[in-house]
Parts: structure tokens; sequence; C-alpha cells
């Protein structure tokens, strides 16, 4: 299991330095994201990430790393299900109006997130 916390890790990084270079595409995404209700899909996909990291975490070098991690992802996913589009409309616009420097330190965040999961898998 702490291969697939790597291979996590290595997604946020991946997608981290695709939105340092081009800033563009969480714009996309975030568009892509607030049609209709689609938010509410990503609800289930937080809560099964969330659940597969608190299963993980066992079998982990930094087992309370990954722990929080999961605690954020299923929290997350609860958020999603209380805010609905209607709540999480407003913030997202309000990020795909975001400067590109602001855009690149999400970035940032991102990409270091990754290294996060690899170093504590």
């Amino acid at each position: 299991m702490s291969e697939i916390v790597k291979l996590l890790g290595i997604v946020f990084m991946a997608e981290g330095v695709a939105y340092l270079i081009r800033p563009q595409i969480l714009r996309r995404w975030l568009v892509f994201w607030q049609r209709g209700n689609r938010i509410l899909w990503s609800a289930p996909i937080a809560f099964i990430v969330g659940i597969f990291l608190l299963f993980a975490a066992s079998q982990c070098r930094l087992s309370f790393v990954i722990t929080l991690f999961g605690v954020i992802a299923v929290l997350k996913g609860a958020l999603i299900l209380l805010l609905r589009s209607g709540g999480l409309q407003p913030i997202m616009g309000k990020i795909e109006r975001s400067p590109d420097p602001l855009i690149r330190v999400f970035a940032l965040v991102t990409c270091a997130v990754g290294v996060v999961f690899i170093y504590a898998a």
C-alpha cells in the first residue's frame, strides 16, 4: 500500500509541475468542476482517497502524516457534501480569477504535498 501512496505523491507532483508551467490548466479544471453539480462527484473520490490513506498509513514510514492527510481528505468530502455546489462556486470562481503568480504558489504547495507523500511512504 505504501507504493500506492508514493504513486499518489508522484501524481501530485506532476499535477503541481503542470500548474507551475501552465496555470491555465488549473483554470480549465476549475471551469470543468463548476458546471452543474460535477463538484459533488468529487466528494466520493475524496472519501475513497481518505479512507485508503487511513488504511495505508500503518504501512508507511511516517504514518501520522499519511493519517493526517487521510483525515483531511475525509473532511474535504464531507465539506463538499455540506456546502454543495452553491457554496463552492464562489470559492472556485475566486481561485479561477486569481493571477498567475498566486496559482503558481498553489502549484508549489501541490508539489510539496507530493514530496511529503513520497517521503512519508
